[in-house]
This record gives C-alpha cells, sequence and structure tokens, in this order.
C-alpha cells in the first residue's frame, strides 16, 4: 500500500508556517529562549502545528483535532487520521 501523504500523491509545493519572531529578548521567553514555534498565518503553535501552512487562520476545534494526532495539513489538502484510542481497553 502506498503512502498517501508522500510527494509523490501531491501536485503543489508546500506552504511553509511564517513564524513569530519575538523581539522581547527578556529572561525566560518561550520564544526567545525556548525556540518555540508558532505560525503567525494559522494560529498553530507547538503541538498544533500542520506540517504544512493552510494559509488561513484554524479554529480552536481544528486545532485540537491536529493536536489529537486526528488531521494534518499537508500541501493541499486535509488528511484525517484514524482514530486511535490510547489504553489497553479491549472495545
Amino acid at each position: 500500500m502506498e503512502c498517501p501523504t508522500c510527494d509523490k500523491h501531491f501536485n503543489s509545493e508546500p506552504t511553509p508556517h511564517i513564524w513569530f519572531i519575538c523581539t522581547c529578548n527578556k529572561p525566560g521567553c518561550m520564544f526567545c529562549d525556548g525556540g518555540l514555534g508558532l505560525c503567525t498565518v494559522c494560529g498553530g503553535f507547538e503541538g498544533t502545528l500542520t506540517t504544512d501552512c493552510c494559509s488561513y487562520a484554524l479554529d480552536p476545534y481544528v486545532l485540537n483535532a491536529v493536536y489529537k494526532g486526528n488531521l494534518d495539513y499537508i500541501r493541499d489538502s486535509w488528511v484525517v487520521k484514524p482514530y486511535v484510542k490510547k489504553g489497553n481497553s479491549k472495545c
């Protein structure tokens, strides 16, 4: 089975995230000191960042689905990932 998210399945170039650049230079700043990523276009932040930027602001429901690993944006398409129940449940 071929991977539906590899380069040969997409016709467009990926859209890069536009990173927030902090200039506060304050000690302990999570951007200056920690190097954390925040996209100024889609609003993705660290665990809610998609593979590529969708080029518009995402609402909290979408960001939450990305964070949970159920959704991603790759090239020019949303990719719904199968739900995986965590834990040792048998159902």
